[in-house]
């Protein structure tokens, strides 16, 4: 019996990071950003908004929902951070 991937999971690859995140969505353009984002850099941006708490804090909420049914990515919370001046990817 296989155990469902955690999205937080440092164990999970990434393309099982990406896929967590897809399950339930049909929305073909936020499947192709969540699947860029899983295969760059073993998933390192997957993994930073998941778990970089000053990356939720400077969007005033996580940017990847855990809550739901299924994951989910706030991308115009990602959007807003990118657009933050001073902010920069490099941190963490």
């Amino acid at each position: 019996m296989e155990m469902p991937v955690s999205v937080a999971s440092d164990r999970a690859t990434s393309e099982e990071l990406a896929e967590s995140l897809l399950e339930g969505v049909v929305n073909e353009p936020m499947r192709a950003a969540t699947k860029l984002l899983g295969a760059h850099g073993d998933g390192y941006w997957l993994r930073r908004l998941t778990g970089d708490q000053e990356l939720a804090a400077g969007a005033d909420h996580p940017l990847i929902d855990l809550s739901g049914r299924y994951p989910t990515v706030d991308w115009d919370g990602v959007g807003h951070l990118l657009k933050t001046p001073g902010w920069s990817g490099a941190h963490g």
